[in-house]
């Protein structure tokens, strides 16, 4: 289906440079080349606008009705409101707006003029208000499909329209009269109708997505709660004459008898050290790259952005190796976690992050690296970081942490059955990633009317 989009696209692209004309049943218009049957038209002529009042960030759980606030806008990924995430009391709804069914939602402020001005519909028929920072455009203009605009708002076009009546520098804002002159193409009533619906089904497949990696993610976590402290024993081990049936009560909690409480600093090969101390440079495929707490993930991953690199005379010495642990020590990223994978390349790491060296024969590292995610890791984490006003872990610390350890061969086995639950989160996010790029190729075509739906 993307294909097939790209296609569509490049075609009408190589006829218009070739001939410098507009193709046959197109029109020149202030937003771009459009159908000659789909009309022009300002956010004002469509209806008017309201302002949302305040509620603050603790009394947004503190009743019945729901609520809407301007920092939700840019977390969903969806252009439309099908649930809500925030509740008020009635005494504060008393200071909000009411919304209605089919309002368009703007975010107000934000960090920049690129993301300034979000928008989203509200698709879902139900008592609710807008908090402060919403700008709200009731639609009053027959001809206008608040579902359709929900999609149209954000596309790339209509974004750098809203982006140039930014104002400011550090919270840049919107006002409701800029926002009453951007202007949208307007297709014909019954194709904003089809064109909401196509994409509001890529939405649906999108949001089911979503719900089976949440619940693929949840099971992991309980599994690996009931595997990290021997509560299951998988069949091969379980199986095994050498495995007692008792536990015993450790420092750690209660583990199989055939287990033992290890710290961390006695299951590695070399001691816990800091990181090189050197400045990023601009990425070079002819220097190593540099590996910074902030390149690492919430997943544990490797999510540089941009990826940099690091040009010093010492850089060999702290390059990782296949079996090499990272952890944050200092700020508010104490206690995450990178296990090294060789597909990233070559990584120097930086002087806030702390390596630890496991000794294979006593220690599995992804059996490790599954411990530190673990829900008993971040309550040391927390209690361990909280001694002092800035949050940190150094190294000696990291090295006293302890834990359920059991042989080797149940390390293996419980790290091959955690990878293989991972590796299907993975191919899911792979999924709703591409989903999620064919329909941002869809809205491209659909809302510029390059493919008409009848």
């Amino acid at each position: 289906m993307s294909e097939a989009f790209a296609d569509m696209d490049a075609q009408m692209e190589s006829t218009a440079s070739t001939t410098n004309r507009v193709p046959f049943g197109y029109k020149r218009t202030e937003v771009g080349t459009v159908p000659v049957d789909w009309a022009t038209q300002q956010l004002r002529q469509l209806g008017y606008f309201l302002k949302g009042n305040g509620v603050k960030k603790n009394e947004a759980n503190s009743g019945p009705l729901a609520c809407v606030r301007y920092g939700e806008i840019y977390t969903r990924h969806s252009d439309h409101i099908r649930e809500f995430h925030s509740w008020i009391s009635p005494e504060i709804a008393n200071k909000a707006t009411r919304l209605h069914y089919g309002d368009l939602l703007f975010a107000g402020s934000g960090e920049t003029k690129d993301d300034i001005g979000k928008c989203v519909a509200l698709a879902i028929d139900a008592e609710a208000y807008a908090g402060g920072d919403i700008v709200i455009l009731r639609l009053t203009n027959p001809n206008a499909h608040s579902q359709y605009l929900g999609y149209a708002l954000n596309a790339s076009n209509i974004a750098r329209q809203k982006a140039s009546f930014g104002q400011g520098d550090a919270v840049v804002h919107i006002s409701s009269s800029a926002l009453g002159q951007v202007t949208i193409p307007i297709p014909p009533t019954t194709e904003q109708r089809a064109i909401a619906e196509a994409l509001s089904d890529m939405d649906s497949l999108l949001e089911s997505l979503d719900t089976l990696i949440a619940k693929k993610r949840a099971i992991k976590q309980a599994t690996m709660q009931q595997l990290l402290t021997g509560k299951i024993r998988l069949t091969e081990i379980r199986s095994s004459r050498d495995v007692p049936t008792g536990y015993k009560r450790t420092e750690v909690g209660m583990i199989p008898e055939d287990w033992e409480a290890a710290s961390l600093r006695s299951c590695l090969c070399a001691a816990l050290d800091y990181g090189i101390n050197a400045a990023a440079v601009p990425f070079d495929d002819k220097l190593p790259a540099y590996l910074r707490i902030t390149d690492i993930g919430e997943d544990n991953r490797y999510r540089p952005s941009p990826r940099v690199s690091v040009k010093h005379s010492d850089s060999d010495s702290f390059v990782l190796a296949k079996g090499d642990l990272v952890f944050a020590r200092t700020g508010a990223s104490v206690g995450k976690s990178y296990l090294y994978n060789p597909v990233d390349g070559a990584l120097v790491f930086a002087g806030f992050l702390v390596r630890a060296r496991p000794e294979p024969a006593k220690l599995d590292s992804t059996y490790c690296a599954y411990v530190v995610q673990s829900e008993r890791y971040w309550k040391w984490v927390a209690a361990m970081s909280s001694r002092s006003g800035q949050p940190g872990i150094n190294g000696q610390e990291y090295g006293s942490f302890r834990f359920p350890l059991p042989k080797i061969c149940e390390q293996r086995a419980i790290a091959s059955v955690l990878s293989d639950m991972d590796a299907g989160i993975t191919a899911l996010e792979q999924h709703r990633d591409k989903t999620r790029a064919i329909k941002q190729g869809m809205m491209q075509q659909l809302l510029t009317g390059q493919i008409r739906l009848k």
